[in-house]
């Protein structure tokens, strides 16, 4: 075999592979986006996802409690910020109220107030939007005695204590 025959044979063989080595790409792509014959849905579209945002929003607004897990130091982290986004999404009429649950002799307290309401400036509630408290939320206590006093009976034994009717 003499030079060129072995260079020719060279270039036939890297042109080859680089035919190959693309048609191997396309065919990837082509498997990632359908795989199995199946088509994969965007899941943000889906009617589950948005039954569970709107429980989602519904439930960060019911409590609105921040606890020292949202905070790193004084300032909000990536979960305190997803969850006022959620209090922030939520349809009202009436100013958002988001309760900062630290102890009265937290050093980070203020600022932890003054990060809330920094980022919620930021989402573009204006002052008049949103309060800021200490504590727990006052709205989520629920007396025992209300829930008991509906239940039927389950000390006796005769039917009219019966859970069963």
């Amino acid at each position: 075999m003499n030079w060129n025959t072995k260079l020719e044979t060279l270039t036939l063989t890297l042109v080859a592979a680089l035919l190959i080595a693309a048609g191997c790409t396309e065919n990837q792509q082509a498997a990632s986006d359908k795989e199995y014959g199946q088509e994969f849905v965007d899941r943000h579209d889906s009617g589950v996802t948005k039954i569970a945002h709107a429980q989602a929003v519904g439930g960060a607004s019911g409590d609105a409690i921040l606890y020292p897990v949202h905070f790193n130091g004084p300032k909000l982290n990536s979960l305190g910020k997803a969850k006022l986004d959620l209090i922030v999404e939520h349809p009202t009429d009436q100013p958002r109220a988001v309760y900062v649950n630290l102890a009265e002799s937290d050093p980070a307290l203020g600022a932890r107030h003054e990060a809330v309401a920094a980022y919620l400036h930021e989402q573009g509630l204006g002052d008049a939007h949103f309060k800021i408290e200490s504590g727990t939320n006052p709205g989520t206590y629920t007396r025992t005695a209300n829930g008991i006093e509906h239940w039927k009976k389950t000390d006796t034994t005769g039917d009219e204590g019966s859970m069963t009717k």
